[in-house]
């Protein structure tokens, strides 16, 4: 799964950054692998889905915290 949105995951220097996944799609590409992939699109999870995995409080407080410290972001 992939979506180019991804690569504006600003982490700093956290292992975890763009640079990381702009490595792994240009080891796929070099590697002639793309035709041998199914690309899926992400689409956003429901709140009832997230609350599969995370607790309700969790859910309220990771909304309440993004709604107060960053503009929301484009719809995918």
């Amino acid at each position: 799964m992939y979506s180019p949105v991804y690569l504006k995951h600003n982490t700093g220097s956290h292992p975890e950054n763009s640079s990381r996944l702009t490595a792994i799609i240009n080891w796929i590409e070099k590697e002639n692998l793309t035709k041998k992939l199914i690309n899926l699109t992400p689409i956003p999870a429901t709140v009832e889905q997230i609350s599969l995995i995370h607790d309700k409080k969790y859910i309220h407080n990771v909304k309440e915290a993004c709604d107060n410290l960053i503009p929301p972001l484009p719809p995918l």
